[in-house]
């Protein structure tokens, strides 16, 4: 979206200067009018000289630590009992993250024009995910803003805890697998030549194995930018089809949960988020099927959103939630027993927290047990392999020797 630097008089005949996201110069103007602003001067932001390649690039994407910290440190400073704008022009200071930075100017600029916060947050759903924006207007409803604040900074800690957690988990075998891969390759095209021209004087007497490595060698060595053509071709059709078309989504969301080992890890991660999620919103006060919309939309799974889709249909025929949840199949059956349980007590909200509390637990388990049980079977796996190559190109080297003999 362009931006766009402008000076502006108030009220009180003091200028003010910013810059503002707006799709043209009109837009700009009006949500500057809107504020009572007197327009002095707009215009298109220039791209500074040698930051060509910068701007280019898109801004960098707003974590979960730094949503966090948002919200930690306006909750303690509405607590001090520090005024919303006052709040959010010191925090705007503080932050690293050029689009947060400009997304908060723009939030700023919006509440002194008199819209709401959660409006104001709602103009920006590139920076605020939607489960903050229906909390903030929970909050602001309710006179709690504050307490929502301290609550959504909790859950952007856990969800950040949560992707780290896995990271650290996949890190040690994908750079293991990595070098693999890279072993593979230069054996392939820069060992395998050398002994080409000794290999193929017995090409007929060479097993299979052998005959295939060298054919792959060179092939790579002769049509490489073929095989570049071709694997990027794949997979930028794999990923079109995988995420462009609800079947594709099917086919790989299906696909994640099936995967060995990491299949379970995935579903209880998913699990997790979606009870933590939802306990959020209901502790929140928001209303079972606007928090179960709110949830759907998180998930990040279309197999878990058509299921959540199915649940919201029969609570507003008048059902509860766990006979749906049941018949989605996609439920594990202690988060359906246990969501039938707070329904009966009135308790969903705190019942919910504690299956998300178990998940969170299993997954963290299986993370530890998966980061033990990867690491010296990649290792084997990947000593075995590049053993076999070596084994099929020193055999045939030493029966000649052999026969030499």
């Amino acid at each position: 979206m362009p931006r766009y630097r402008y000076k502006v008089m108030d009220s009180t005949g003091s200028t003010r200067e910013g810059i503002l996201e707006a799709d043209n110069p009109r837009e700009a103007a009006a949500r500057l009018k809107e504020n009572n602003y007197f327009i002095l001067n707009i215009e298109t932001e220039k791209t500074p000289k040698g930051r060509g390649i910068r701007n280019i690039l898109p801004p960098p994407r707003v974590s979960k630590s730094e949503l966090g910290f948002f919200c930690r440190q306006l909750a303690v400073m509405l607590e001090a009992g520090i005024p919303l704008l006052s709040g959010l022009s010191a925090l705007k200071k503080q932050l690293r993250n050029k689009r947060m930075a400009l997304a908060i100017m723009n939030v700023h600029a919006s509440l002194e024009s008199g819209k709401s916060f959660s409006y104001s947050l709602g103009k920006h759903p590139e920076v605020f995910p939607r489960v903050l924006i229906s909390m903030v207007e929970a909050g602001e409803k309710g006179g709690v803003l504050d307490r929502v604040l301290n609550r959504m900074a909790e859950y952007f800690q856990w969800e950040h805890h949560i992707r780290e957690r896995i990271k650290s988990s996949i890190t040690y075998p994908s750079m293991v697998l990595t070098a693999a891969v890279l072993a593979m390759v230069f054996i392939i095209i820069f060992v395998l030549p050398v002994f080409q021209g000794i290999l193929q004087q017995i090409w007929d007497q060479l097993p299979f194995f052998t005959r295939l490595l060298l054919s792959i060698s060179g092939a790579l060595r002769n049509y490489w930018y073929l095989g570049i053509i071709f694997a990027s071709t794949a997979v930028y059709f794999l990923f079109r089809l995988t995420h462009s078309t609800p079947e594709g989504r099917v086919f790989r969301d299906k696909a994640k949960l099936r995967i060995p080992i990491f299949g379970g890890l995935i579903q209880r991660i998913i699990i997790s988020r979606f009870c933590y999620t939802l306990a959020t919103l209901l502790n929140g006060g928001i209303p079972i099927l606007d928090a179960l919309e709110v949830v759907e939309g998180s998930v990040d799974n279309i197999i878990m959103e058509k299921g959540i889709q199915q649940i919201r249909i029969s609570i507003r025929e008048g059902m509860g939630m766990a006979v749906p949840m049941e018949r989605t199949g996609v439920f594990p059956p202690l988060v359906v027993e246990m969501i039938s349980i707070g329904e009966e007590v009135g308790a969903m909200g705190p019942m919910l927290e504690k299956v998300g509390e178990f998940y969170d637990r299993e997954v963290e388990d299986m993370a530890n047990r998966l980061s033990v049980i990867l690491e010296p079977t990649l290792v084997v796996f990947v000593g075995v392999i590049v053993g076999l190559v070596l084994l099929s190109v020193l055999h045939p080297l030493f029966k000649i020797m052999g026969s030499v003999h």
